[in-house]
């Protein structure tokens, strides 16, 4: 495929053996930069509006640790399971879907329910009443 003229430079050049520079950056520093420039801004984003309702940016944190908790054990276990299955042998992609999605929420309610018990009914309870609610205006 031919590029025009003016798209020509833009491209990396390809050379022999090797990957361009510009697609590594692109798919494996930029993700990790903006990972961390988010991370940086995350205090001085929340901390000013929080200052105006007098709220502390640590009642957040408080208040959102065990979910955030259970999301990095879901992740982790569900990367340790891809690695052991999908180190060894190819599943299709429908496949995969099938059995890493449900492994991920047994992961993430089980942590749920071993740390805060509290919590999970909470959002249980509010997952119910928000059916209930599409339930009766579909009616």
């Amino acid at each position: 495929m031919r590029l025009p003229p003016r798209l020509r430079l833009l491209a990396p050049r390809r050379r022999r053996g090797r990957r361009p520079v510009l697609n590594i950056y692109i798919r494996e520093a930029l993700p990790a930069d903006r990972a961390i420039v988010t991370l940086l801004m995350l205090f001085p984003v929340f901390r000013i509006p929080f200052r105006f309702i007098r709220l502390w940016v640590r009642d957040l944190w408080v208040a959102l640790w065990p979910i955030t908790r259970s999301t990095a054990a879901m992740a982790i276990a569900t990367v340790a399971l891809r690695r052991l299955i999908l180190g060894s042998i190819r599943l299709p992609t429908v496949l995969a879907l099938l059995i890493f999605v449900p492994f991920g929420a047994v992961i993430y309610f089980a942590m749920m329910y071993w740390r805060n018990k509290a919590l999970l009914v909470e959002s249980l309870t509010l997952a119910r009443t928000a059916i209930g609610v599409f339930a009766r205006a579909r009616a």
